[in-house]
């Protein structure tokens, strides 16, 4: 299914996923389609997880991810590439998420986001 691009804001997008009105949504780093992260809730809905597209190349950005966000919750995926697990629990705000999403964009992703404005796209049902 073709997705939707809406405007919006990164705070609706988190809470409409935590509450599980969407099933996910990716943010753009820039105006084109790549590269981005799609946030997603896991299976039993406790944590929203954050995976790193597949053309992120991690061989410029490792050292950098390692280097810069070490407190941040990124871990070894399934997929090999950095995931993100942050707890749902008492989800009252977006701070967290928008603070580690922040810290991504200006301390790793850099290279790629110069002057460029990032966008929302939401998960079809069914995706």
């Amino acid at each position: 299914m073709e997705q939707q691009r809406r405007a919006g804001k990164i705070d609706d997008a988190f809470f409409l996923l935590v509450e599980g009105l969407i099933s996910g949504f990716r943010f753009y780093f820039t105006d084109e389609e790549t590269p981005f992260m799609h946030f997603s809730t896991d299976t039993n809905g406790e944590s929203v997880v954050g995976r790193l597209s597949a053309d992120v190349h991690l061989e410029h950005l490792g050292l950098r991810l390692a280097t810069a966000c070490p407190g941040l919750g990124f871990s070894a995926g399934d997929t090999d590439l950095p995931e993100l697990r942050y707890p749902v629990a008492g989800f009252r705000d977006a701070w967290g998420l928008k603070i580690i999403l922040s810290r991504l964009i200006y301390e790793v992703m850099e290279p790629y986001c110069r002057r460029q404005t990032g966008h929302l796209v939401y998960d079809q049902p069914g995706t």
